[in-house]
């Protein structure tokens, strides 16, 4: 889903929660570093979860335009069919097949405006009056939250280990239920980088299929995959097992642009003639963003896609690998714990147990800029996590901001 954090709209109430470090010997030394390392006019902003601008795929959306334009064979600028246009969902399949390894056929697809459109169709397909709950990971992408709120459901959140979800956390479900759906993040988790292994994902399929319990997978990060050897996990939608129970959503918002708002549905088909027919924007206005389909559509016959897919790849692990390295040589020594990218935008850190996540933000200088890992838990209580984000930056930018947080941390450690 497109991560649109402000590490701003949290700073409000930092003095509030904590505004203890102005007044210590040692809060006097942290605010003397953030006045001295004001001196560094570079912008080190690891908090944003988008991609750079020199790095968009200008020249092949400008052929994909000049191609769809020159096409008479189709009219991207008149209505789309409802699931999309055949071709767009043909093509679609043929890269989704490409990449999962597994067959995606277009009567399984449904063309949206990106992954947070997707959600919002799943909330108004499976929301009830007596489905009013839905179930989500203990740490999950914030905006998601916000999604399912104006929905007025209920937000519960379920216990975690380093695999992800528990399936005890569904099975122990009462069987009267008034659950909609679980909202979970499988692969390259936002926030916090994880991969859920195959067998915790059947695991969890299994258990939701056990108490008729639909399950939502944002899968936006699954195809930016460069870790375990290149062996990556198989897509919630792909298993086995899987058809009637997940509904798959995804996009092309971190693979090729955000700005062409397109993306996509996989399930079974039931599941996607439900989600149109009880879809009233989808009725009234048809098929889902039509002419930026058809640009990415052509950008798949063309290969181009994948190629710029792969390159992006390249950049985004050297980029993982030197905060990994950083991390390691500078915040380690500290007490800090982090999870190592194998794919996906961002590394997830816990700092020492004596300083919280507002105390670390608060005490950086105004160039440096982390996401306070506070809003990534519905309770939004104050913790001592923070996320970096690494594909905005070169490896040398990435190791001196983890060098300026080290330097502020040290300080914060008692």
């Amino acid at each position: 889903m497109v991560d649109k954090y402000d590490p701003h709209n949290h700073m409000a109430s930092a003095a509030e929660q904590w505004d203890g470090w102005s007044s210590s010997e040692d809060g006097n030394d942290v605010a003397q570093n953030k006045e001295k390392s004001n001196g560094n006019n570079k912008e080190y902003n690891l908090s944003l979860g988008w991609p750079r601008d020199d790095e968009a795929p200008r020249k092949i959306m400008k052929q994909a335009c000049c191609d769809v334009l020159d096409d008479n064979t189709q009219n991207p600028l008149n209505y789309a069919e409802n699931m999309g246009d055949e071709l767009v969902l043909t093509r679609l399949g043929e890269f989704l097949t490409r990449r999962y390894g597994f067959p995606v056929t277009s009567e399984n697809l449904l063309i949206t405006g990106g992954s947070s459109q997707g959600l919002d169709l799943c909330c108004t397909a499976l929301t009830k009056k007596n489905r009013k709950t839905v179930l989500v990971e203990e740490v999950t992408y914030f905006l998601a939250v916000d999604i399912l709120k104006t929905h007025n459901v209920n937000v519960v959140p379920l216990k975690t280990d380093h695999h992800g979800t528990l399936p005890s956390e569904i099975d122990d479900l009462s069987e009267d239920h008034d659950i909609a759906f679980f909202y979970m993040i499988p692969t390259h988790h936002n926030p916090t980088g994880y991969s859920m292994p195959d067998s915790r994902r059947m695991e969890i399929i299994n258990a939701c299929r056990r108490k008729n319990i639909k399950l939502v997978a944002d899968e936006v990060y699954h195809c930016l995959e460069w870790g375990r050897n290149g062996v990556g996990v198989t897509p919630m939608a792909c298993l086995k097992g899987s058809c009637g129970v997940v509904i798959s959503i995804s996009s092309f918002t971190k693979i090729l642009a955000p700005g062409l708002r397109v993306g996509w549905v996989q399930a079974g088909k039931e599941i996607i003639e439900m989600l149109e027919k009880t879809s009233g924007l989808i009725q009234s206005g048809g098929g889902l963003s039509q002419f930026t389909a058809h640009l990415v559509a052509k950008t798949i016959k063309s290969h181009e896609l994948d190629k710029y897919l792969q390159n992006i790849i390249t950049s985004y692990s050297l980029r993982a690998a030197a905060l990994t390295d950083a991390a390691v040589k500078y915040l380690q020594p500290l007490g800090v714990t982090f999870s190592k990218p194998t794919g996906g935008y961002f590394m997830w850190v816990t700092l020492p147990p004596t300083v919280t996540s507002i105390q670390l933000i608060s005490a950086l200088p105004d160039n440096v800029k982390v996401a306070d890992g506070a809003p990534f838990r519905p309770s939004k209580a104050v913790c001592n996590n923070v996320r970096l984000c690494f594909v905005r930056h070169t490896e040398a930018e990435l190791a001196e901001a983890v060098e300026i947080i080290a330097d502020v941390l040290k300080m914060l450690v008692i």
